[in-house]
């Protein structure tokens, strides 16, 4: 009898995807519950949470959820990094967004220490932002995400557009729990 590690079944279950979506209902929900004044809250719209506020102003937020067994979400070559990174200043490059109207959050429930999602959280002017952009460049582009990244960074004011976002991204990580935030938001015994 051969064993297997993992059911036909449970190969199939949605815990790990169903795990990021209440994710981000549970940042809405501390969202909605801590928001004052005129906003619309948006998921899954312009990004995994947005936010316009009544003078125009766009917070985009990717949320990213793992177990304790999966790593870090945000690691310095990963899709999720790379990947978000690259959206948003194709967004600023075609003019999708303005760097003056909008805020980025990268939000995770994993403890962030250290790496390249931690330099961007810490840029905030301008030699720190170009410390950040010659980590990104020093990455190379040998993955599709890198080269994306790298193409973008390549075209006209890419590299002072990156910058000026670096110094626009915060990072929310797992110091504490979603759930422990809306919670508290709602004032919830």
């Amino acid at each position: 009898n051969d064993m297997k590690d993992e059911s036909v079944l449970s190969q199939h279950s949605a815990s790990a995807p169903a795990a990021g979506f209440l994710f981000q209902f549970r940042r809405a929900v501390q969202i909605l519950a801590s928001g004052t004044g005129d906003f619309t809250l948006g998921i899954e719209t312009l990004d995994d949470l947005s936010i316009v506020d009544g003078q125009g102003n766009v917070t985009l937020e990717q949320d990213k959820f793992t177990s304790l067994k999966s790593g870090g979400v945000f690691s310095d070559a990963s899709h999720n990094l790379l990947n978000t990174l690259s959206t948003w200043l194709e967004a600023l490059l075609e003019g999708e967004i303005s760097i003056d109207k909008c805020k980025c959050l990268l939000v995770t429930n994993a403890v962030c220490n250290d790496g390249l999602v931690r330099c961007i959280a810490n840029a905030k002017n301008q030699q720190t932002a170009e410390n950040c952009l010659n980590e990104v460049r020093s990455l190379g582009s040998s993955t599709k995400d890198k080269k994306r990244i790298c193409d973008l960074l390549n075209r006209e004011g890419g590299d002072t557009l990156f910058c000026e976002l670096c110094m626009n991204i915060e990072l929310v990580d797992g110091s504490e729990t979603s759930f422990e935030n809306a919670c508290r938001c709602l004032q919830i015994p």
